[in-house]
């Protein structure tokens, strides 16, 4: 796994999306490339400390999910990406299984 995968991964798995006005409002864009520039940083803390693994992408979507940031692109509350989370880890762990992954 390699940490270029790593941000996309965990927007994926909190259905963290660029809202849809992103291109026509300059305020927006600055809150979702702040928000995209904290979970980068998220997910660097993590390889640093455990390598690019599986382990660290779900640490940063483990601790983004129980301490999400205040930012407007964020729509969810701590429950709800808690809840996303671990159905993240469950589907991984099923495609994990497979003897093609």
């Amino acid at each position: 796994m390699l940490q270029a995968d790593f941000l996309p991964l965990l927007q994926m798995a909190l259905c963290m999306k660029p809202p849809r006005n992103v291109e026509k409002d300059n305020r927006i864009a600055l809150e979702w490339k702040s928000l995209c520039e904290y979970l980068d940083a998220k997910c660097n803390e993590y390889v640093q400390e455990l390598g690019e693994n599986a382990y660290s992408v779900f640490n940063a979507i483990t601790d983004v999910a129980s301490h999400p940031p205040q930012n407007r692109c964020v729509y969810r509350d701590r429950h709800s990406y808690q809840q996303l989370a671990g159905a993240w880890l469950t589907d991984f762990h099923t495609e994990c299984l497979k003897t093609d992954f």
